[in-house]
């Protein structure tokens, strides 16, 4: 059975900026999930904003950039 570290390339090094983003961002995330009431018209907007995001996402991965 080949190793898992095959299939990964070698990392450099930890970069700190997008640690902290990702870190940071969840965290506020978090707090704002535990922290602050919810109500229904702005769930109705996260869940809608979050599906036409992810149609955003896939439409403009399909097109093809290539130069002919």
């Amino acid at each position: 059975m080949p190793s898992l570290k095959q299939k990964f390339p070698a990392t450099n090094g930890i970069r700190w900026f997008n640690l902290a983003v990702f870190t940071i961002t969840h965290l506020v995330a978090a707090y704002g999930l535990l922290t602050v009431r919810l109500k229904r018209d702005t769930t109705f907007f996260s869940v809608a904003y979050y599906i036409f995001s992810m149609l955003g996402e896939r439409s403009t991965h399909s097109l093809d950039y290539r130069a002919d």
